[in-house]
C-alpha cells in the first residue's frame, strides 16, 4: 500500500476499508477534491462520491465479487462542484490479514467535455449533410464513402448503390471521368479547393450538367479522404444555351435586314449595329 501511494504521484490515490472509509489520501487527491487529508478522513463513509450516480452500485459489487473494478464515477469536490472520474479500485490484504481497498482516481471532465462537443459537433454536420439542398458526400481514391439523399436524387442510384463504388459508375465517358480528376486534383494542389463543370450519367441514361467542389479531409494526404458536392446545373445550362440561341437568331436576322439596326445599353454606348450600320455610317467595326 505504502509504494503503491509513493508511486501514484500523479493520481488520487486513496487508501480505504471495504466499507468506505477513506484512510489516507495522497497529495494529488487532496488536490483534485480541493481538501485536506483530513477532510478525507473525518467525511467517513459516504466519501465524496456522488451517491445518486447509478453506476456506483455496480461497480461496489464487482469488487465484492472479482476484488477488484474500473469505472467512471461522479464525484462530488468539498466547494460542491462535481467532476467525472475514471476510477480503478482493487481489494487487498495487508501483512495484518486485514483487507483494504486501494482507490485511484483520474479526473476526465475535461476529456467527456471534449468528447461531448465533438459529439454535438458530428450531430450538428451530419444535420447539415442530410438537409443539405446540394449533394455532399465522401470519396477515398474516388470511391464513395458516404453520400446524402440530394447525391442520391441527383444521380438516381440509392446510397448503398454508390457506397463502396469507384466514381467511374456516374460518369457518361471514361474521358469525362479521367478530366474530372485531373483538373479538379490539379486545382486541390494549388488552391486547396478544386471546382470544375462535368456531366452525370444518371441511373435511367439521362446526362445531367453538375457543378461539383471538393475539398480533401488531410490537406496533406489527399488517399485520406476528399469531401465533394455536386450543384445539378442542367437547367441553368439549357436556360444558358437558349438563350445563346435566341440572341444568335436575333443577330442572324438583324443581318439579313436592309435598314440600320443598332443596340446600345442604357448609357448610349453602342453594344450591336448590323452590317448596313457600318455602310450607313462609314465606320468598320473597329471603330
Amino acid at each position: 500500500a505504502d509504494g503503491l501511494m509513493c508511486v501514484a504521484d500523479l493520481d488520487a490515490l486513496l487508501l480505504a476499508t471495504p466499507e468506505g472509509n477513506i484512510l489516507r489520501a495522497n497529495k494529488a487527491a487532496c488536490e483534485l477534491f480541493n481538501c485536506t487529508e483530513h477532510d478525507f478522513l473525518s467525511i467517513g463513509k459516504e466519501g465524496f462520491v456522488d451517491r445518486s450516480d447509478p453506476r456506483l452500485a455496480a461497480s461496489l459489487e464487482e469488487r465484492m465479487r472479482t476484488g477488484k473494478t474500473r469505472t467512471e464515477l461522479t464525484f462530488v469536490r468539498k466547494d460542491g462542484t462535481i467532476f467525472e472520474g475514471d476510477t480503478t479500485s482493487v481489494l487487498f490484504e495487508d501483512s495484518d490479514g486485514k483487507i483494504h481497498v486501494n482507490i485511484i482516481i483520474r479526473d476526465i471532465t475535461p476529456y467527456k467535455e471534449a468528447l461531448d462537443a465533438l459529439r454535438k459537433s458530428e450531430s450538428k454536420m451530419k444535420s447539415i449533410f442530410l438537409a443539405a439542398p446540394v449533394g455532399i458526400g465522401v470519396v477515398i481514391n474516388r470511391v464513395f464513402k458516404e453520400v446524402n439523399s440530394r447525391f442520391c436524387e441527383i444521380t438516381g442510384y440509392a446510397a448503398d448503390e454508390l457506397i463502396g463504388q469507384n466514381a467511374r459508375i456516374i460518369y457518361p465517358t471514361d474521358e469525362e471521368y479521367e478530366y474530372v480528376g485531373l483538373v479538379k486534383y490539379r486545382m486541390i494542389d494549388k488552391r486547396g479547393t478544386g471546382y470544375v463543370e462535368t456531366r452525370f450519367k444518371r441511373k435511367n441514361g439521362e446526362v445531367i450538367d453538375v457543378l461539383m467542389s471538393s475539398t480533401p479531409l488531410d490537406p496533406a494526404d489527399h488517399s485520406a479522404g476528399v469531401t465533394f458536392s455536386a450543384l445539378d446545373i442542367t437547367k441553368r445550362k439549357r436556360a444558358e444555351e437558349a438563350l445563346f440561341e435566341s440572341e444568335k437568331r436575333f443577330r442572324n436576322l438583324a443581318e439579313m435586314l436592309p435598314e440600320t439596326v443598332f443596340e446600345s445599353d442604357t448609357d448610349l454606348n453602342l453594344t450591336f449595329l448590323n452590317r448596313q450600320a457600318f455602310k450607313m455610317f462609314g465606320y468598320s467595326p473597329e471603330d
